[in-house]
């Protein structure tokens, strides 16, 4: 069984980004080349999205080019609204047996499990909106200020199963023939 954790300051503007992550195998041996195992996998990244600037804003301000560091009011460009996470858990259990001196047999039944979030926000004008290019109105909305903060939290989540099997069937060859010319 191994676990890791890794942890950096975003190269760029505010945030940290961090990695747990557990690896682990069980195995048991019998017979003649008969083998059991389970296999764990598990990791879960956190880090935040990066803006991406024009060339006049890195021109500007280099490294600086990304989210605030601390939340304003009204203002949606905040690193926090840009976190995501994509953790995932991946579990196997292959088998290997030795059915006779010909002939074997490996089985792998399998399950891996992925989920996360993805956060955004942005700043809408209170005095209209649109939905792609349909206008659509004034936002009708109980605070009086010009724009609100818009912020949106995409979840997901994904799971396969599965079993893999082969059969080896190995044969001796006798002897070497020769195709006619």
């Amino acid at each position: 069984m191994s676990f890791s954790y890794e942890g950096a300051d975003n190269w760029r503007g505010s945030g940290r980004t961090t990695r747990y992550h557990v690896d682990g195998k069980a195995l048991k041996e019998w017979g003649q080349g008969n083998r059991a195992s389970f296999i764990l996998s598990y990791n879960s990244p956190t880090g935040y999205y990066l803006k991406t600037p024009s060339m006049a804003q890195w021109n500007a301000l280099g490294t600086k080019a990304n989210y605030a560091a601390s939340f304003k009011t009204g203002e949606a460009s905040y690193y926090k609204f840009e976190e995501n996470q994509r953790n995932s858990l991946i579990l196997g259990a292959p088998v290997h047996l030795h059915l006779t001196q010909t002939l074997t047999a490996d089985i792998t039944p399998y399950c891996d499990y992925f989920w996360g979030y993805g956060d955004g926000g942005t700043t809408l004008p209170t005095s209209y909106s649109y939905v792609g290019n349909q206008y659509t109105g004034p936002l009708q909305v109980s605070q009086s200020g010009s724009s609100i903060i818009g912020a949106a939290i995409d979840t997901f989540t994904k799971r396969n199963s599965g079993l893999n099997s082969a059969i080896h069937w190995k044969t001796k060859q006798t002897g070497t023939a020769t195709l006619p010319p």
